[in-house]
């Protein structure tokens, strides 16, 4: 159909490698089921993270959280994920451009324990700046 579409690729020994998971934006997880399951240990998240001001039920705080939504083309829902607003982690996130429009990053997240919503979690780490692991 002549469209175009944007991957990443290796060349190892003569042949192309895809990165299938960069390219389709795979997650422990689809976003349905995590709004089931509500995890409190930790799981790898690819997300668009673009910087909300919604603050609302488990992170109504906004001088302790910074709020970001999380959105995937592959994904219908949108979800919200939060950052200690004093933490290395917020520091490293800005350095990335996570204040300033969309970025694509790869990131561990949890659920808090007894959430309140099925649609709010924590950011633990940042893995790539990118939705490509190394």
């Amino acid at each position: 159909d002549f469209s175009t579409e944007e991957a990443v690729a290796k060349y190892d020994n003569g042949t192309f490698l895809l990165d299938w998971e960069s390219y389709v934006g795979y997650s422990d997880y689809s976003w349905s089921e995590l709004k089931k399951k509500k995890p409190t240990k930790s799981f790898t998240l690819r997300a668009i993270i673009t910087p909300t001001s919604y603050y609302n039920m488990d992170f109504d705080d906004d001088k302790k959280w910074t709020a970001f939504s999380l959105s995937n083309p592959n994904e219908k829902e949108t979800l919200y994920a939060y950052v200690l607003r004093d933490s290395v982690l917020i520091v490293e996130m800005k350095q990335f451009g996570a204040n300033s429009g969309q970025v694509f990053y790869t990131i561990k997240a949890h659920y808090p324990e007894n959430a309140k919503t099925d649609n709010q979690v924590v950011i633990d780490e940042i893995i790539s700046h990118t939705w490509v692991i190394e």
